[in-house]
């Protein structure tokens, strides 16, 4: 399956080996410290997924039957 997170070349370099896929993908953590008061915020990226099999990618809810995907569960739906 294709995916738009898959690594591409540009110009001369070549595309990196590695594929980023599924939930929590990224996260990013912000700090805030003004005088005594302190507060931090941390959001996660997700990339499609089937709504319980996270780890599965999909780029639309077939690919989380049980035909496409032997780890999903019943009725799952791709979260896009």
């Amino acid at each position: 399956m294709g995916s738009a997170s898959a690594s591409h070349s540009e110009g001369d370099l070549p595309p990196c080996n590695f594929l980023i896929r599924g939930a929590d993908v990224l996260s990013c953590t912000e700090s805030l410290s003004v005088g005594g008061v302190k507060d931090s915020k941390t959001t996660q990226f997700d990339l499609q997924h089937c709504s319980q099999t996270a780890s599965q990618p999909c780029q639309s809810s077939g690919d989380c039957s049980l035909t496409s995907c032997a780890a999903c569960s019943p009725g799952e739906i791709c979260l896009t």
